[in-house]
């Protein structure tokens, strides 16, 4: 009994002590016992972009601040003055326009006071580059643009209701985004925060681009067909003869297309005439499709009761061939055409976080893989 009897001994030590004097409260936040920010500046934040880094500080409330000077240093330097970045007391924002991309760079603000003392806040990294990331998010639901250190959210643009599929027109740099409820396909530029051209279309599930001439494909399976969008023109055309086709993938290299359809079918259709070149048939749903253009081959998850087998497709060759089985809710195919590797996403039991990414080659063999997440969507 005796840890006991000193417990309740120095609880009640510690009830006299409160009530005996009043703890000062540590509300200065430059006071290094201030539980929330420890003594340092807080709201200091960088964010990479393509050739800069925007940092931005929170003003002090407490009167003396003279001015504020920005420190930079690399990994394993010391901290030392960014030249020409001392800004006076009104100021709460500057670039870094000589930060050079794919370099990583720490950061940080330092207060100084006419007594002559200072203040810096805790430090924060930012590695800039020409890379440009946008996300569809549910929980908005719009989309989020993301800094190339994949850090910080740079934007968000929310939306009526959740995109359901994204795919990039890498030679005019517009995005096209999908909602199956709305029945609307709709494009959007990294600069701008609203919507340009909408395209009606009934339940898209899956859409694709031909960087060509721009052309905007969209799966709909309860239509039985592949919906051809020219930006900018009012008259659309069909691939038709593919069944419930509910996966679409472009081959930009050669204008032709891989179509997956809920009836097992797959097929390799020519994006110029809308014919379909060449088809084949599996015992189950057609799910994603990713393909590799130089080789034009195709990487197909067809559903096998509760999972999923992996095949390659070559155009010109009747016979699949199966390179893995027992796959975990494919989602998502796509392949590094350098490498002609496929990365593989499985989503699992949804909301349990048990799935995987795959990286596989084209013999079947696991390159890489990374467990205990639940990826959906990817891009490479």
């Amino acid at each position: 009994m005796i840890r006991p009897l000193l417990a309740v001994f120095a609880a009640a030590l510690l009830l006299a002590a409160g009530a005996g004097c009043a703890l000062r409260e540590r509300a200065n936040p430059l006071d290094p016992m201030n539980q929330k920010t420890h003594g340092g500046l807080s709201g200091f934040n960088t964010i990479a972009g393509d050739g800069v880094v925007i940092i931005r500080w929170a003003a002090l409330a407490q009167t003396g601040v003279e001015s504020y000077r920005v420190d930079r240093w690399t990994p394993g330097e010391t901290p030392h003055p960014l030249p020409g970045a001392l800004y006076p007391a009104h100021v709460t924002a500057a670039e870094d326009l000589s930060a050079r991309n794919d370099s990583t760079y720490l950061y940080r603000v330092v207060a100084r006071f006419v007594s002559g003392d200072s203040a810096a806040s805790p430090p924060d990294t930012a590695t800039p580059g020409s890379r440009r990331i946008m996300a569809s998010v549910a929980n908005l639901p719009g989309v989020v643009g993301i800094s190339p250190d994949a850090r910080d959210v740079v934007y968000a643009d929310g939306a009526s209701e959740p995109y359901d599929d994204l795919d990039l027109d890498s030679t005019r740099g517009v995005f096209w985004l999908s909602q199956y409820e709305r029945g609307v396909i709709s494009s959007r530029r990294f600069e701008s925060l609203s919507g340009g051209v909408e395209l009606a279309a009934y339940h898209p599930t899956d859409i694709a681009i031909t960087t060509g001439r721009g052309l905007v494909w969209a799966a709909q399976p309860e239509l039985n067909r592949v919906t051809r969008f020219v930006p900018g023109d009012t008259t659309t055309s069909w691939i038709v003869g593919v069944g419930p086709a509910r996966s679409v993938a472009a081959n930009s290299a050669n204008a032709t297309l891989w179509i997956g359809s809920d009836d097992g079918g797959l097929f390799h259709a020519s994006a110029a005439t809308l014919d379909t070149l060449q088809s084949w048939r599996f015992a189950g749903r057609v799910g994603p499709i990713g393909v590799d253009e130089s080789s034009d081959q195709a990487w197909v998850a067809v559903r096998n009761a509760d999972l999923f087998d992996l095949y390659l497709v070559t155009a010109g060759n009747p016979e699949p061939l199966r390179l893995r089985t027992g796959l975990l809710n494919v989602t998502d195919i796509a392949v590094e055409g350098v490498t002609h590797t496929a990365w593989i996403s499985e989503r699992g039991a949804p909301m349990a976080g048990n799935g995987r990414l795959t990286r596989t080659g084209n013999d079947g063999g696991v390159v890489a893989t990374v467990t205990g997440i639940e990826p959906y969507a990817l891009s490479v």
